[in-house]
């Protein structure tokens, strides 16, 4: 089957994306395979939470644990927040079963989404304040188009 890690800056529509591929997945090939399931065998890393969400694609063990992965009978699908790097790049270039998605949002819209999240249940709180929650997400875009 496949990996795919299903990435971009939150309030950017990353869960209506992951939910989609993820039940895509389900429907077309029975199922998929949680992370924590997946490194069960490793002994470098494991996910010992039920869900596949906000992996650090930086991690050291996860890097290894991804490189050695062996690819079974259901897809491996992963939401993450992080920044591309070399290393997880250079995986989805040389293997044939490594895959990554970017949801992209216009920024006004990460921004108002993430001010009404703030306002309904203080998540988010940076975007509080305006000028604030500006810096949060130039910082975002600038983390994702420098790397």
């Amino acid at each position: 089957m496949f990996v795919l890690l299903s990435n971009s800056i939150p309030k950017s529509g990353s869960t209506l994306l992951y939910e989609s591929q993820r039940v895509l997945a389900e429907k077309c090939y029975g199922g998929t395979i949680s992370l924590r399931e997946a490194s069960e065998s490793s002994s470098v890393f494991h996910h010992d939470r039920d869900d596949n969400f906000f992996i650090p694609l930086h991690d050291p063990d996860f890097i290894e644990f991804l490189s050695n992965y062996s690819i079974g009978e259901l897809p491996l699908i992963i939401k993450t927040h992080d920044v591309l790097n070399p290393e997880i790049l250079e995986l989805i270039l040389k293997r044939d079963d490594f895959f990554m998605s970017f949801a992209v949002r216009d920024p006004a819209d990460i921004f108002f989404s993430a001010r009404d999240n703030f306002s309904k249940s203080g998540e988010f709180e940076e975007f509080q304040h305006v000028e604030r929650g500006l810096n949060v997400l130039n910082g975002f875009f600038f983390k994702f188009t420098t790397q």
